[in-house]
């Protein structure tokens, strides 16, 4: 039971069988398969010229960066921040337990609903008509440029200025 050296090719017909570790110094070419039963660690990058087909989870430590289309057919948690540069298309509902901050414009093609108050701090405009089932509450002064009806009783607090006729 001694050392073997071989300074030129080993070639095998049949199946080689090592009973211990093997260390090569240089590069390795499979033809066809490789198995591993144990645990595999790679210190160096790992390319696929192919797919890679991963049967349990996948644990990365550092970024991910992907060239060209990511597809999922599961769910996806972010426990961060998610940023997107380009456009974000969604195909059904969006649900957000806080706050939502827009930077620009909001456009909105269909019904609009609110739950609750309607805060506004710059001016609101209106190109249709608008209907309100409760009160109106104005703080200060109401303009009204066209026509005006009263359904029910006109109920004034101070004095009535008309610059007009006024039919009983």
């Amino acid at each position: 039971h001694g050392d073997a050296s071989f300074n030129k090719t080993l070639e095998l017909s049949g199946n080689g069988i090592l009973h211990s570790d093997l260390y090569v110094d240089r590069d390795i070419s499979l033809g066809n398969h490789l198995e591993v039963h144990g645990d595999a660690s790679l210190n160096g990058s790992l390319e696929l010229s192919g797919n890679g087909i991963l049967h349990s989870d996948l644990y990365v430590d550092h970024d991910i960066s992907l060239g060209n289309h990511l597809e999922v057919h599961g769910d996806v948690s972010m426990n961060s921040m998610l940023e997107v540069s380009g456009n974000a298309l969604f195909h059904s509902d969006i649900v957000l337990d806080n706050k939502m901050s827009i930077g620009s414009r909001l456009d909105v093609s269909g019904d609009v609903s609110f739950n609750s108050v309607l805060e506004v701090s710059g001016n609101a405009l209106f190109h249709s008509d608008m209907v309100l089932d409760d009160n109106m509450n104005i703080g200060n002064r109401l303009d009204v440029t066209g026509d005006v009806s009263m359904n029910s009783v006109l109920e004034l607090s101070g004095n009535a200025l008309f610059h007009s006729n006024l039919t009983l």
